[in-house]
């Protein structure tokens, strides 16, 4: 069993999920998961980042938690050929630890954009070519596609997963590099129980609660006070 901690773009600014997603590891979370919205449920004190770049932002630290995506639609606003190299991508950065989830999206996503939101035999059927189209790009193949949704031609990733598309685990260079990284006193393993899950839930949003209050417009640099005083 793993416990995940899921970063609410539709509640919070980029910058402070980037700090949530910090304390989240810190707190023995195992993984962090994020929303990827267009629009946010209400209109009025809500946010809507880019979930993509976040993704990169917080990949790029140094860290061992998973990260995923709860979840992304590949149907509409975003071609599934682009999902596919956005996910490689994040895998890169994060060194093997990405995970894409993926959903048949929401109205609050692509009616803004002018898409026509079909029912859900329709967007099943576009899922299925969908997924046809990221597998087989993941999997490294120069892709022609034609669909009744969608087309590719000689589609292919550039920058491919670090994971084994056919067992995803890391390759063996990462696997090493989290070796050395233990042996330099790094954790030997997660704390994943159910206690220190639980009570990483509460710490978390304690940290943060009040700074969410705040207008969206605040200064980034008053996102997180190191001290734990202003949050509190």
């Amino acid at each position: 069993m793993k416990f995940a901690w899921p970063a609410s773009h539709e509640s919070y600014q980029p910058e402070l999920l980037v700090e949530q997603a910090v304390l989240a590891e810190s707190a023995g979370f195992d993984m962090v998961l994020a929303s990827d919205h267009f629009h946010p449920w209400v209109d009025d004190t809500s946010a809507a980042g880019f979930a993509w770049s976040w993704r990169g932002a917080v990949a790029a630290r140094p860290s061992e938690v998973e990260l995923g995506t709860s979840v992304t639609c590949p149907l509409f606003h975003y071609h599934p050929a682009l999902i596919a190299q956005a996910a490689a991508t994040v895998d890169r950065l994060s060194g093997g630890r990405f995970t894409l989830g993926l959903g048949t999206g929401e109205a609050i996503n692509d009616s803004p954009l002018g898409w026509r939101f079909p029912g859900y035999a329709e967007r099943m059927t576009r899922m299925r070519e969908a997924l046809s189209i990221i597998r087989r790009l993941l999997d490294g193949e120069k892709l022609d596609f034609d669909g009744e949704y969608y087309r590719t031609k000689t589609a292919r990733l550039y920058s491919a997963s670090p994971q084994d598309p056919a067992t995803g685990r890391r390759r063996r260079a990462q696997d090493s590099a989290i070796r050395r990284r233990n042996r330099g006193g790094a954790h030997n393993e997660r704390q994943g129980s159910s206690r220190n899950a639980r009570e990483g839930h509460r710490a978390v949003p304690g940290r943060v609660r009040g700074q969410a209050r705040r207008d969206a417009r605040y200064d980034p640099g008053d996102a997180v006070d190191r001290s734990g005083e202003e949050h509190r």
